[in-house]
């Protein structure tokens, strides 16, 4: 053993490295010791879910690991021959071999359900809805997978399986485009083998590689196209050249068309612009920095001031105190910080080593260019990620996390191998980070892609969660209806009824059924008071204010659940016939003109128009119209309702009784009903009539 090993002295040579070596010993423990310690532990738990055989073997990796700490190989492992296919004359093959191998493995083990972000609303999104939903703050993240969708449809895939893999294919290439990126920035920034493996290999070992396991989300390729906008600013930092300086700012502009995230990367550019402008470096070193501060801190400002009259925008952001219901997930609150704490443990699993390094190195490095640079594109992403608010709950939300932690691990990446120069710190100690980043995300890596562990993970999850839990039961019940397992979603659906606010919602419903109007408002005026960003509420409150008579407070509550939903055709449903009720035509077409653009195959919309055009005198528009409703759903009742009203009209009585009672027998409950009948009984003595006067 003494002849391989050598017991690392070291480490122990000064109190700076002691203390890393402490902080990389405290981080192999702390999968073992923290679960038990942390009520918010979902970053940290995720050895407790693997097979005892697996457990033991994660145990003796770490015992290794430690010892690796501990005693130093005589002999480095890294060879001249390995250094050559990364970096030297046969690195074309090397890397190509790195990338046919993780295309493997990004294929092989990649997600089969998509419970973490919103995938299977994804999926919904392009192949079960008329109109896929472009969000104007996610716009190009969803016409990418869009327009490959079309492709595959195109060459006969079913929809559901297009949408699907339209996301997952894109997902994998997001994958090896931010490989093939993290070669070269490693190969840009340092000049030894060594150097540039440690660096390859603490960007690969991170959690932030999950995310191209074929994710389906919109986010994989924001962090293609991150990295590649960092190996710009390296790039403009090593060459000077403007030309690098354009390519950020272009990349920067597509990046906010893909995701307004990359908001991100405005005051880094801006520091970066000033500098390359101004030659004097003390003088473009405090006006670029100047530029990027007030950029973050108006950001903040102006985000903030316009949330407090806007509730689509506040519903996205968090604030000292904690907004209903989680009272008590502030932005400095114990419950987000330690979320924000599990984040960086299961993406990055060093950050704490990375974070004392990039605090002791401002000293020696503040006048280093890509130091600032990397420092303000950090600053930002963090102050994103602190004021963003993680609506189904940060362990499900993983996927929006990804691009804002990449300038936080380039910054630790860079700043740490600086950091073996400015402190002399410990070789040994340094490059024995990248195996204990691996041993530490393997574990988390299992637990997400097997879905089986990821459902018993997130369970556990929601159980200190539970304002999360009906977003995560829809994910379960969508992926068994994938699979084919019938009753197993069927179970998953009834519980969807038991989730907060659920219950008190039904309750509403049925009490305003059985015509017991005011319980009925007060459960609902609890709902909304509790649960003020849920827009389906809101809706339920409008409603009710509308059998009140109080149309302007119902028209509010309306239109603040459109802010909240806006692509909701129900919403839209409900407040046209609010605008019809009070014989405001015009709002009320103006209303349904909108939800047609939205979502033009929506049978509920379609009725609804179909009505205004019958009480407006237009039957031939009518009769289109419930030609389509019934091309799209052919049990739906009111479409035969208004087909036997223009048959009616135009004196074909026979059609309007057929079409009448079709309607009926389609649901016999609905409150046109009875003036059916009577419709049907007047045609009825009229067609009787006829035929006995021949």
């Amino acid at each position: 053993m003494q002849k391989y090993f050598s017991f690392n002295r070291d480490a122990f040579s000064d109190s700076q490295n002691i203390l890393i070596l402490i902080v990389a010993l405290l981080v192999l423990l702390a999968p073992i010791a923290a679960p038990s310690a942390m009520q918010v532990n979902w970053g940290f738990n995720a050895l407790y879910y693997l097979p005892p055989v697996l457990f033991y073997v994660w145990i003796a990796l770490a015992v290794a690991v430690a010892l690796l700490l501990l005693f130093a190989p005589r002999e480095h492992f890294i060879s001249s021959g390995t250094a050559r296919y990364l970096w030297g004359d046969r690195k074309i093959i090397g890397r190509s071999i790195v990338l046919l191998g993780a295309l493997a493995i990004f294929f092989l083990f990649r997600f089969d359900a998509h419970f973490f972000g919103n995938g299977y609303i994804r999926i919904a999104n392009l192949a079960q809805k008329t109109k896929p939903v472009f969000r104007w703050f996610d716009y190009g993240g969803t016409i990418i997978p869009y327009m490959l969708y079309q492709l595959l449809t195109g060459l006969g895939a079913a929809k559901i399986a297009a949408a699907m893999w339209a996301y997952q294919i894109i997902s994998i290439l997001s994958g090896l485009v931010f490989i093939g990126f993290s070669f070269k920035i490693s190969d840009s920034l340092f000049e030894t083998d060594d150097d540039r493996l440690l660096s390859l290999m603490l960007m690969l070992f991170s959690g932030l590689v999950l995310m191209f396991f074929g994710m389906v989300e919109n986010f994989p390729p924001f962090m293609a196209l991150g990295i590649l906008l960092i190996y710009w600013y390296i790039q403009l930092d090593r060459s000077k050249k403007s030309k690098y300086l354009y390519f950020i700012w272009i990349g920067t502009l597509v990046g906010l068309f893909l995701n307004f995230q990359f908001i991100t990367f405005i005051p880094a550019n801006l520091f970066l612009t000033f500098k390359q402008l101004i030659r004097r470096r003390s003088f473009s070193n405090f006006i670029g920095s100047l530029a990027a501060g007030i950029f973050i801190l108006a950001a903040i400002i102006i985000f903030y001031v316009d949330a407090v009259g806007n509730i689509a925008l506040s519903n996205r952001m968090l604030f000292f105190q904690g907004k209903l219901p989680d009272i008590n997930y502030g932005i400095f609150g114990g419950h987000h910080l330690s979320d924000i704490l599990n984040l960086l443990f299961m993406t990055i699993p060093v950050f704490a080593i990375f974070i004392l390094i990039i605090a002791r190195s401002f000293k020696y490095l503040k006048e280093n260019r890509l130091y600032i640079t990397l420092g303000f594109l950090t600053l930002a992403q963090m102050a994103y990620l602190f004021v963003i608010d993680p609506k189904e709950g940060m362990a499900r939300n993983i996927p929006m996390f990804g691009l804002i932690m990449t300038g936080f691990i380039v910054m630790g990446i860079y700043t740490l191998i600086k950091g073996k120069e400015l402190f002399r710190l410990n070789g040994n100690t340094v490059m024995t980070l990248a195996p204990l980043s691996l041993l530490i995300i393997l574990p988390s890596f299992f637990v997400h892609l097997k879905p089986s562990t990821a459902e018993k993970y997130i369970e556990n999850y929601l159980t200190y969660n539970e304002t999360k839990t009906e977003a995560a039961l829809y994910a379960f019940r969508d992926y068994y209806v994938t699979i084919g397992l019938d009753s197993t979603a069927i179970i998953k659906e009834k519980a969807i009824n038991k989730a907060p606010g659920a219950l008190e919602a039904q309750l509403v419903t049925d009490l305003y059924a059985h015509l017991r109007f005011d319980e009925s408002f007060e459960y609902a005026l609890r709902l909304v008071e509790r649960y003020p960003y849920v827009a389906r509420f809101r809706m339920l409150m409008g409603n009710l204010l509308k059998h009140y008579k109080r149309f302007d407070d119902a028209e509010k509550e309306f239109m603040t659940a459109l802010e909240l939903d806006p692509y909701n055709p129900e919403l839209y449903h409900f407040l046209s016939e609010l605008y019809r009720e009070r014989r405001q035509n015009k709002k009320c077409f103006e209303i349904l003109e909108r939800a047609v653009e939205i979502d033009p195959g929506s049978p509920v919309i379609l009725v609804d128009l179909a009505g205004h055009y019958f009480r407006i005198r237009k039957p031939n528009v009518v009769d289109s119209l419930t030609d389509i409703i019934m091309s799209i759903d052919s049990l739906e009742p009111y479409a035969y309702m208004y087909k036997g009203l223009v048959a009616e009209q135009r004196g074909r009585k026979q059609a309007a009784l057929d079409y009448f009672e079709r309607f009926i027998e389609i649901n016999d409950l609905l409150p046109e009903v009875p003036v059916i009948r009577k419709r049907i009984n007047s045609i009825y003595l009229e067609l009787r009539d006829t035929t006995s006067q021949k």
